[in-house]
C-alpha cells in the first residue's frame, strides 16, 4: 500500500472511531459551557416531508420529557441531486414502520405549522 493511501486510511479510521467522536463531543459541551448556553435540540421541519409529518406530531411529548430547549427551524427540501433514490426510500420507509405504533400523517391541507419554543 502506497504510504499516501496508508496515511489516509489511518487519518479517516481515526475520524471514524468511537473514541474521535466521544472527543468531539466532550469538546463540544465544553465550549457550550463557556459560553453559558443550556443544551438544546435543533428540530428542522421540512413541511413537506412525511417524516417531518411524524416528528411534529410527537414534539409537544419530547418537550415535556426533557428539561431542555427546543430551536424548530423551518427547511426546504433538498435540491434533486441530493435527494437519493425514492427506491430505498420507499424500502426503509416500509420498514422502519412496520415495527412503530401507528401516527396520523397529515394531509398537506392539515400540515401543522411549528412554533418557536425555547
Amino acid at each position: 500500500m502506497q504510504t499516501g493511501t496508508r496515511l489516509r486510511s489511518t487519518v479517516m479510521r481515526l475520524f471514524a472511531s468511537e473514541g474521535w467522536l466521544r472527543q468531539q463531543r466532550r469538546r463540544a459541551r465544553w465550549q457550550r459551557r463557556l459560553r453559558g448556553e443550556s443544551p438544546a435540540v435543533h428540530y428542522f421541519h421540512q413541511a413537506d416531508d412525511p417524516y417531518s409529518h411524524l416528528v411534529v406530531q410527537k414534539l409537544d411529548a419530547l418537550r415535556s420529557a426533557y428539561a431542555i430547549d427546543f430551536h424548530i427551524h423551518l427547511v426546504s427540501g433538498p435540491d434533486r441531486p441530493f435527494q437519493g433514490s425514492s427506491d430505498l426510500f420507499r424500502v426503509g420507509h416500509c420498514v422502519m414502520h412496520s415495527a412503530l405504533p401507528p401516527i396520523t400523517a397529515p394531509s398537506c391541507r392539515e400540515t401543522p405549522i411549528p412554533t418557536q419554543h425555547g
